[in-house]
Parts: C-alpha cells; structure tokens; sequence
C-alpha cells in the first residue's frame, strides 16, 4: 500500500468583515423647522426615528449621521397608495436602502395614523424595526 502524504500550504486571505447592525437614533423632528403638516414616526413612545414632510423628503438619524431622503414616487402613485389605505416607499442614498411599509389605522379630518416597519439595507446589513405614527397639521 502506497503512503500519501497532503500538504497544506496557508494562502494569505483575509474574511470580509462582519455585517453590523444599522443603528437608527431618535431625534426631535422640531430641529427640522417643518412647517405646515408633517409625518413622523416612531419606534417607542417619544422616540421619533422618522419624519417627513408633504413635498417627498423624509428624515432619519443613521448610524450617527441626519439623513434627507427623497422619495422618486409619483404624487399619483401616493395618492392611490393612501386611498388603500396603505403606504410603501422606497428611499435610497449611497449604500444605504430604505423601505417604509405602513398600513392605515385611521383618519380624522385633518390627521391620519400609521403601523408598519422600516427596513434598512446597507452593506449586506439588514435592520428592521416597527413604527407607529401619523401625519397631521
């Protein structure tokens, strides 16, 4: 019987590193100087993660840095997601993926209150969080 011999040979590589967590700080949407009606957002009482107002920008503090975030939807689009009473969309900036799934949970003459989540995608990252909220003058 013939004796084998294998031998390893170490190549130099390194592993990518680990996917970390988004971090999603609150804010005070004050700061922000909106005026007239806005949304915003949060994950626990008093803890605000995201806001927006009625011209498509939206506002989320990402990993230590205050986002803008425009929406490329249609005010079309919008409207017909609001009279299902649902609201979907999806923001971007460098690296970073932003989905906001929200679902109606009620209307006054001038207010309307949401439940859904945020996902945000980044490096191979994904970080969910859920929301409530509304939008109202």
């Amino acid at each position: 019987m013939k004796k084998m011999w294998i031998f390893a040979v170490g190549i130099g590589f390194t592993l990518p590193a680990l996917a970390q967590d988004v971090k999603i700080a609150s804010f005070d949407p004050t700061h922000l100087h909106l005026s007239g009606s806005y949304c915003s957002f949060e994950r626990k009482p008093r803890e605000i993660v995201l806001a927006s107002d009625w011209a498509g920008k939206f506002w989320m503090k990402v990993d230590g840095k205050m986002l803008e975030l425009v929406s490329h939807q249609s005010d079309d689009l919008v409207g017909r997601q609001l009279a299902g009473k649902r609201w979907d969309v999806v923001l971007s900036s460098p690296g970073l993926t932003i989905e906001l799934r929200l679902l109606e949970l009620g209307r006054g003459e001038d207010s309307a209150a949401y439940k859904g989540y945020i996902e945000l995608k980044q490096h191979g990252s994904r970080t969910r969080i859920s929301i409530t909220g509304g939008c109202g003058t």
